[in-house]
């Protein structure tokens, strides 16, 4: 609260001293659910399966506007019907780096690779 007082408005009230500014906030924490097949990077693993890992929806390619599926299917021969791992999703996309690390807890490896820091 004292930032938004400090800067926020004061800054306002600085630059357009004759208006007045109405300051609106949203804290609820229903902004921390997401639907059970959500989208979401930070719920996969990095390899395929895991404990607590949920089976997200098909999304788009962005490269190729083409579905893509999070999830291997039924007939594959090491992982039927198991979520896929952020690995194999970038491999799919050609992005994948060896040498990436989904977590840098205390330092990154040489290169700084790391798909999300702590």
């Amino acid at each position: 609260m004292k930032q938004i007082i400090e800067k926020a408005i004061l800054t306002f009230e600085t630059a357009f001293p004759e208006h007045i500014a109405i300051f609106l906030f949203d804290n609820a924490t229903s902004h921390a659910f997401y639907a059970p097949d959500a989208l979401r990077v930070n719920a996969m693993n990095l390899n395929p399966g895991g404990k607590n890992t949920p089976m997200m929806r098909d999304g788009i390619n962005s490269a190729t506007g083409q579905p893509q599926s999070m999830v291997f299917p039924q007939d594959h021969p090491l992982f039927p019907g198991i979520p896929k791992g952020i690995k194999e999703v970038l491999l799919k996309h050609g992005i994948w780096q060896n040498g990436l690390r989904l977590d840098c807890k205390k330092k990154c490896n040489e290169q700084g690779l790391s798909i999300h820091s702590k």
